[in-house]
């Protein structure tokens, strides 16, 4: 199976199989290299594979994904929807998580940790563990993918553990490299001790051998994506995998070497348009390496960016929205990209208003406010299109007459934008006369203490929530249009007394009710209604719900006590 390339800014821990502890002194070159693309500093360790002892063993995943490893903050857990998890090695398929499914054979995530197990592998030389994101989306998260190379040898003598951290993933994706060309022979001579040593001059890094999931200094030449994994490919072809004649060339020689295993970081850069003078956006490149570009007013460069496909997220200033900007940026070694192009414009916000400006028994006077991208206006009273034709840009009243006395209309006013209806003036209701009439009780409610109402931004429609005199239930009412239900629609033997209502202010669908004994959830409209009290800590005794109105798929509640 072909891997694809990995970020190495996020450490792992990983314990695999290898006949107890291992050490090696790594080959120091005689002349440092100045820093190219240093990695973020204290790297812990942050997973482990632990095997069990047999003829063919288990292996046990457990890996940490942690955020503040992360320049960017490119490492979003939320993102993180399922996980690919496997192990590949000579003379075997590939084989996948116990319980993975689907066509990704994945595991369920959506966090950044993730637990899995993989049984009866078989044992030998040269096994590579590997664990690949994927998000809701099923695509993989490849700048957060992980390897490892073991040999999995003396099966019925296998020790607990093999530390690993991050300077193991280039190890891991070569030896896989070699299986995937068909050279199995050559993966199996590698030796991945020395391999290991050979990768950790190329990057830059020292480790107490006696202990090696304690490393001393973290990657200080280069990041391990930099790794020139072709070129020593290719050398270890030529030379029948002998990584330990590498490692013994005389200093300058190997200096020389390890010049050519490096790869050059690339530079991304472009322009920012749209923006009015002062006002500045923040650009991220979602590497694990390069820092987020903040205050942007016109152009932006990104400097030592690793090989490989980033999300680029733009993040525009309050009132701006993003016109075009590319989702991805693909970059290979050394490369000078410096064309990418963001636009952004004023956010068209619907802040115009609509007037009832006089009214009588049969007819309701209106204007509203100006709006400049306009050609004409289409109003609408109760949803039906008033005759004439649109009115011109520039006339911004009408009067609409032949009304029912005491009457209540639902008006609206949609502004004509390049040939097409708006909804940029929010409607109203208004009533024939400016004074109130008359007040009636509903039926069966004279004994209820009304605690709760909303009627959102739907016309003709309200949810209450009550409590029933002298006794601890209540239950929730609804009204649309002139008719009012003459039994709750969620009943108060379940609810208890109810203390909030509220409405989604977008999908009429979605109502909410709390009470004494909890959250209540309706996505039908109030018809049926299912409680939702996990992850409530204390007291289920609700008192306000509040829902986001930019978001409404947030809502917040509080509670007695």
């Amino acid at each position: 199976m072909k891997r694809p390339i990995l970020s190495l800014a996020l450490s792992l821990m990983v314990f695999a199989a290898c006949g107890g502890p291992q050490t090696f002194s790594p080959v120091q070159p005689s002349v440092t290299r100045p820093s190219v693309l240093q990695a973020p500093e204290h790297l812990s360790a942050s997973g482990q594979i632990s095997i069990e002892p047999g003829e063919r063993p288990t292996l046990r995943f457990q890996v940490t994904y942690r955020p503040e490893q992360f320049r960017t903050q490119a490492l979003d857990c939320s993102r993180l929807a399922s996980f690919q998890i496997s192990v590949d090695g000579i003379g075997m398929a590939p084989m996948y998580a116990d319980n993975a499914s689907g066509e990704n054979n994945t595991v369920a995530g959506g966090s950044c940790t993730i637990t899995a197990r993989i049984s009866a592998v078989p044992s030998g030389r040269s096994r590579i563990a590997h664990v690949i994101p994927y998000d809701s989306a099923g695509n993989p998260q490849m700048d957060l993918a992980l390897s490892a190379a073991f040999d999995l040898t003396n099966p019925a003598e296998n020790p607990k553990a093999v530390y690993l951290n991050f300077r193991s993933t280039p190890v891991g994706q070569m030896i896989q490299s070699l299986l995937d060309l068909n050279l199995p022979l050559l993966a199996s001579k590698t030796d991945i001790l020395d391999l290991q040593a050979l990768i950790d001059q190329v990057i830059g890094t020292t480790f107490d051998p006696g202990n090696p999931s304690v490393v001393l200094e973290d990657f200080t030449l280069i990041h391990p994506l930099l790794v020139n994994q072709t070129a020593i490919l290719s050398d270890l072809q030529n030379n029948g995998a002998n990584v330990e004649a590498l490692l013994n060339l005389p200093p300058d020689e190997l200096l020389t070497l390890l010049e050519g295993y490096r790869l050059d970081p690339a530079t991304v850069s472009g322009t920012v348009t749209g923006l009015e003078s002062g006002d500045v956006v923040t650009i991220r490149l979602l590497d694990p390496v390069t820092g987020a570009q903040a205050n942007v007013s016109d152009t932006f460069s990104f400097s030592d960016v690793p090989p490989g496909t980033w999300q680029l997220v733009v993040e525009a200033p309050p009132g701006y929205q993003v016109i075009s900007a590319p989702a991805t940026v693909t970059i290979t070694a050394g490369q000078t990209l410096d064309n990418l192009e963001i636009e952004v414009a004023p956010s068209i916000t619907p802040t115009y208003s609509l007037n009832r400006t006089n009214s009588t028994e049969t007819s309701i006077a209106i204007a509203w406010d100006d709006v400049p991208q306009a050609t004409g206006y289409n109003v609408y009273i109760n949803y039906q299109l008033v005759p004439g034709g649109p009115i011109p840009q520039g006339q911004n009243s009408t009067t609409l007459n032949a009304l029912n006395p005491s009457t209540a209309y639902h008006i609206e006013v949609k502004p004509i934008i390049d040939g097409a209806e708006t909804n940029l003036i929010p409607s109203q209701d208004f009533a024939t006369t400016n004074n109130w009439n008359s007040w009636s009780i509903l039926a069966n409610t004279s004994m209820h203490h009304i605690l709760a109402l909303d009627s959102a931004t739907f016309p003709d429609q309200v949810f209450f929530g009550t409590k029933i005199e002298g006794a601890s239930s209540g239950g929730v009412w609804k009204c649309s249009g002139s008719t009012c239900g003459t039994t709750a629609v969620l009943s108060g033997s379940t609810t208890g007394s109810v203390h909030a209502i509220a409405m989604d202010p977008q999908n009429a669908s979605y109502v909410y009710a709390g009470g004494e004994n909890g959250f209540f959830r309706s996505s039908d409209n109030g018809s049926s209604w299912e409680q939702k009290n996990s992850g409530i800590s204390g007291t289920t005794d609700i008192r306000a719900i509040l829902v986001d109105p930019v978001s409404p798929n947030i809502v917040y509640i509080g509670t007695r006590g």
